[in-house]
């Protein structure tokens, strides 16, 4: 019997083992995802999420897979630090700024400490949108910034623009 993953939040289901993409009627002249078979034939990368919600963490990381990337999820910034002192590189780090444990500031003051010169690209991810917090993300060392919710569109553009930084 088939198995079936939901590839988004909407009745979009993939058949694991057909590789087919299956789309309810009611979204049926929507342009259909990409399947999970023909993303992982095109990875742009490895992405860590690091976040404290779990639905935030499965939303981000369908946007992720959807835009081609591969995603480890941790919960908290210490768990962060941890991936990052198993020496694990990231494409880059989405990293929410308020978390038990370790918060999203002071992990990525630890991961910049630890790694040195030669470190992950971190782009914050927070609900909130004032000009102190932006300020804030930059002065722990976050390279760039986006709001929550956030869509597929803006997520990839907050992307290049980080990555076009280390290319």
């Amino acid at each position: 019997q088939a198995q079936m993953a939901a590839t988004s939040m909407h009745d979009n289901w993939l058949d694991s083992e057909s590789g087919t993409h299956q789309v309810s009627s009611s979204e049926s002249r929507q342009p259909a995802f990409p399947t999970q078979a023909a993303v992982r034939s095109e990875v742009k990368g490895r992405v860590l999420v690091v976040e404290d919600n779990p639905i935030n963490q499965i939303v981000v990381g369908e946007l992720l897979k959807k835009l081609g990337y591969e995603v480890d999820k941790v919960d908290n910034g210490a768990m962060a630090v941890q991936a990052i002192q198993e020496n694990k590189k990231y494409t880059f780090i989405l990293m929410d700024c308020q978390m038990p444990v370790m918060n999203g500031f002071e992990a990525t003051r630890e991961i910049r400490r630890i790694e040195g010169a030669n470190h992950n690209p971190i782009i914050a991810l927070t609900a909130n949108a004032f000009r102190e917090t932006k300020e804030s993300c930059f002065e722990a060392g976050m390279d760039d910034f986006a709001t929550k919710p956030i869509t597929t569109e803006n997520l990839n553009l907050v992307i290049t623009r980080t990555l076009k930084k280390y290319n």
